[in-house]
């Protein structure tokens, strides 16, 4: 699927205006992040998610391979990976984030991030 760039433009604008994007070391630490930071009370939400949806899907004991569809910087996918015997791919359509989450995770092994 091809993506107008002006789309991604829009979009990493906006994310900008909300205070949304992210530097890699932040990335790096999600959904840990300062309390000053003005959407700490929904990290704080996304971290409960996490916990649970991790605490699901490391009960099940086998092999997974999950898709995060919308995976943006790749943090979650991050989370995911550290579950045993998992394989994660996050795909996306904003290439910025995508690549941010190439360059913050990399060199795990069990990550794949995509563009679509």
């Amino acid at each position: 699927m091809i993506v107008s760039n002006n789309f991604e433009e829009k979009y990493i604008s906006l994310r900008k205006k909300e205070n949304r994007l992210y530097t890699d070391e932040q990335v790096k630490w999600l959904p840990e992040i300062d309390l000053s930071n003005p959407h700490y009370k929904e990290w704080e939400l996304r971290k409960e998610s996490r916990n649970k949806l991790t605490k699901h899907l490391s009960s099940k004991k086998i092999k997974l391979n999950i898709l995060e569809v919308g995976c943006g910087n790749g943090w979650l996918c991050h989370h995911l990976s550290k579950i045993p015997g998992s394989n994660v791919a996050g795909i996306d359509i904003n290439q910025t984030e995508l690549d941010q989450a190439t360059r913050v995770f990399d060199h795990i092994a069990n990550i794949e991030v995509l563009n679509v």
